[in-house]
This record gives structure tokens, sequence and C-alpha cells, in this order.
């Protein structure tokens, strides 16, 4: 799964979204094409979860590919208990998504009906792009 995504006055947009499951050499380079595609510069960057081929793809994307690309922060809770986290950020409207995409509807379902979906790989890149883009635990209530 991956979300192409960026910030902008607290609130983040989704602008992509693409779920594959591929062969570490084609995901490779399916990442390279997904970034090429959709406006990655210098100041973009990739966090990528640090399980499964996610480190050895975070090496191949950096010293291959020259792409800015790091392990996302591993999570202390479960991802009930992550979302649940996250749900007043998604109720107050901060994340939107890019207007009339192909992938919103199917976005939009997967949130809709976490956790009893069959599949959840959406909403957990969306729990950690929330996590780490728009929490700050410095604030407080």
């Amino acid at each position: 799964m991956i979300l192409g995504y960026f910030t902008f006055r607290n609130k983040l947009y989704i602008i992509a979204m693409s779920e594959v499951w591929l062969g570490f050499s084609a995901l490779l380079d399916h990442v390279t094409d997904f970034t090429a595609e959709h406006g990655y510069n210098d100041s973009s960057y990739l966090r990528i979860e640090p399980k499964a081929n996610g480190k050895d793809l975070i090496d191949a994307l950096v010293s291959h590919k020259g792409l800015n690309a790091f392990a996302s922060k591993s999570p202390t809770t479960d991802k009930i208990q992550r979302v649940h986290a996250i749900t007043p950020i998604l109720q107050s409207e901060r994340v939107g998504i890019l207007a009339g995409a192909k992938w919103g509807e199917k976005l939009r379902e997967q949130v809709k009906n976490f956790p009893k979906a069959t599949h959840d790989d959406i909403v957990d890149c969306i729990e950690i792009a929330v996590r780490e883009e728009l929490t700050n635990n410095s604030f407080i209530y």
C-alpha cells in the first residue's frame, strides 16, 4: 500500500494511492514510478514500515534510486487503539482526499468499515501518516 500525500496548514491531503502486492524488485520499480508520477522532488520523502521487506526497500531506494526514504516509527499499541487515537483528527476533517480520485471510494469504504473490513492496509497507512505528520505530543489540553 502506498499513499501519496502532503501536509498544509495542519491538514493532510491524500493525493494518490496504490494498492499492490509485488515481489521486491517489482515493488522497487513500482515505488520509483509512483514517486515520479506524483511529483516527488528533493524535499519529498518516503516513510516505510520497517517490517517484512521494509528495511531492504529503504536501503535500495536510498542507495540505488537516490530517494529520501526512512522507517516510520514502530507502533506501541494495537491498530484499533492507534486508529481510535487519531479519530478526533479524522472527525475534524483534517484529512482530505483528492476530489474525483478513482480510488477514493475504496479508501472511504475501508475507513468506514474498520475494524470489521477484510483488509485494513489503507487505514494502516492513513493512521501512520496522521500519527507522524499531524500529532504533536507536546500540546497540553
